[in-house]
C-alpha cells in the first residue's frame, strides 16, 4: 500500500509540473534550495508545531516540516517561473522534477509509512545519483533559459 502512496506523490508532482509547464532548471534548483531550508529550518518549525500540539498521524512534526520546506520553493516557482513551449520538453522536465522531488521526499515519507526493505535499499542506493544528475541537468537547463531582449526605442 505504501508503494501506491509513493507512486501517487510522483504522479501528483508530475501533473503539477506538466500542467504548469515550468522549466526543470528552476524547479530542480528550487528543490535543492528546499533541501537546505529543510536541513536548517525544519527543527524550528517542528518546535512551533509542538508548541501548538499539532498532530500528524504517524509522521513526526520534524518530518512534516522537512517535507514542507523541501517542496515549498519549487511550488513557488511552479507558480511564477520560466516556461517550456514544447510538449516534449514539458514531459521530460516534468518527469525529471517528479523523480527528483520524490527521491528527496522519500526519507521523510518513510518515517511515517512502512516500505519494503528492498525498495528502501534500492532508492537509497540510487538517491545520490538521481539528485546529483538532477542538479546538474537543472543547471544546464537554466543556462538555456533566455529572457526576451528589449527592443531599443527608435529616435525620430
Amino acid at each position: 500500500m505504501s508503494v501506491f502512496i509513493l507512486i501517487a506523490i510522483f504522479a501528483v508532482l508530475f501533473l503539477f509540473a506538466f500542467v504548469m509547464g515550468r522549466r526543470f532548471g528552476a524547479l530542480g534548483l528550487g528543490l535543492a534550495a528546499g533541501v537546505l531550508l529543510a536541513q536548517y529550518g525544519a527543527p524550528l518549525f517542528a518546535e512551533i508545531f509542538a508548541q501548538y500540539d499539532q498532530y500528524f498521524g504517524d509522521f513526526t512534526a520534524l518530518a512534516v516540516s522537512q517535507m514542507a520546506l523541501t517542496i515549498l520553493p519549487s511550488f513557488v516557482l511552479l507558480l511564477a517561473g520560466p516556461k517550456y513551449h514544447s510538449k516534449f520538453r514539458k514531459l521530460v522536465g516534468s518527469l525529471l522534477y517528479a523523480a527528483m522531488a520524490t527521491v528527496l521526499l522519500f526519507p521523510y515519507v518513510s518515517t511515517g509509512l512502512k516500505f519494503d526493505a528492498n525498495l528502501v535499499e534500492t532508492i537509497a542506493s540510487y538517491q545520490t545519483y538521481i539528485v546529483v544528475a538532477g542538479i546538474i541537468l537543472a543547471i544546464f537547463d537554466m543556462m538555456f533559459t533566455h529572457t526576451k531582449k528589449s527592443i531599443p526605442d527608435k529616435k525620430h
